[in-house]
């Protein structure tokens, strides 16, 4: 758990490195964004050579079916990244999980098994997501099928708010963003504080 550009690849790289342990990335970003042609895996090597997603991108996955634009409107619904820290709140009331009939359900189905794929493709036990998204940390706390545990990384938000501001090409002029700062500031207050 943290905020965007708070160093959460980095932890997640270092934990990948124990015995029995992967890193996955962002794994909820698989439905979100899917995996753009001529985008590389974290190995260096495109996702159909890649040892572990090559394994793990067949046809018939049940966490690619029936598409992954179907499933980024799933994954929308039940843990949307816009609002998550209210609909966290929100989770964190249930009791148990939603049956698969729902979108919550079905989407935690999802989820599960692609976690149960991830670690066997990569023969381990720990899979290291470093999605952030609180509300799938509030959903996993409730699947009894999967032991669940959560970081959270607080860095400095002024770092956190240089990093966002920073220039991506040197034809950028460096301007004052006081909005920007405000609005990553508020940010990163309320994702530590539902976190």
């Amino acid at each position: 758990l943290g905020t965007a550009h708070g160093a959460t690849s980095i932890l997640g790289r270092v934990l990948g490195l124990m015995e029995g342990a992967t890193y996955a990335g962002e794994l909820r970003r698989l439905w979100s964004r899917g995996l753009p042609p001529g985008r590389l895996c974290g190995c260096g090597r495109p996702h159909n050579e890649c040892p572990i997603w090559s394994q793990l991108l067949t046809p018939d996955a049940i966490y690619l079916q029936p598409n992954l634009r179907v499933l980024g409107r799933l994954q929308e619904r039940a843990a949307p990244a816009t609002h998550s820290w209210w609909h966290a709140l929100q989770s964190l009331r249930l009791r148990r999980l939603p049956p698969d009939s729902t979108a919550t359900g079905r989407y935690m189905t999802i989820l599960r098994e692609t976690y149960k794929a991830f670690a066997s493709a990569a023969g381990a036990r720990v899979v290291i997501d470093t999605s952030k998204n609180p509300v799938d940390a509030a959903l996993l706390a409730l699947e009894s099928g999967i032991s669940t545990y959560c970081v959270e990384i607080v860095r400095d938000p002024r770092s956190v708010v240089f990093s966002q501001r920073r220039r991506t090409t040197r034809d950028d002029v460096r301007r004052s963003r006081p909005l920007q700062t405000v609005g990553a500031t508020v940010f990163w207050i309320v994702s530590h504080l539902t976190s």
